[in-house]
This record gives structure tokens, sequence and C-alpha cells, in this order.
């Protein structure tokens, strides 16, 4: 079966056949997040942006963000300690 046909039967366009992406390659930028992130755990995805510019990486703030959504960064809720002595006023653990 030729593509054309192929393509008609599933109702769509040969174009997204044939598409081809011009987007370079992003493993080099995703494991130098994943890199940061394990260096410096409580960084956010600012933080982690200002040191990718630093380094030279010319890409938008938020496409830092989705290794903070896929677990790569450590919640700060982990990391906090745990409340061992009752303690009062604006400091108390809650």
């Amino acid at each position: 079966m030729s593509i054309r046909r192929a393509c008609q039967v599933l109702e769509f366009d040969t174009s997204t056949y044939h598409y081809r992406s011009r987007r370079p390659d992003q493993a080099g930028f995703a494991a130098r997040i994943k890199d940061i992130c394990m260096t410096r755990v409580r960084y956010g995805y600012r933080r982690v942006h200002v040191l990718l510019q630093r380094e030279g990486w010319s890409v938008k703030s938020l496409r830092t963000v989705p290794p903070i959504s896929l677990g790569m960064l450590t919640p700060l809720a982990t990391l906090a300690p745990t409340c061992k002595g009752a303690r009062s006023g604006p400091f108390a653990c809650r």
C-alpha cells in the first residue's frame, strides 16, 4: 500500500507522515539540568535557569520546569527537618 493511500485511510495528511523535527537534540541539556538538580537539591527552576544561563545555555526558564514535575528535583518538604520538640512562637513546627 502506498503512503498516500495509507494516509487517506487513516485520515491524516501526508505532510504529517513526512514530518522531520528541526529542534536540535536536547540530551545534553537535560543531562545538565539533572546534574545541577542532583548537586544542588534545594534549587528551584528559576535558580537552575540562572546557572544554565551563566554556563552559556540560551533557554527560557520554563524549559527547566519539566525536570521538577518529572521528579528530578527533590521536593523541599522531604528535606525539612522533623519536629521533635514542641516549640511555641512564630518558628514552631507545623
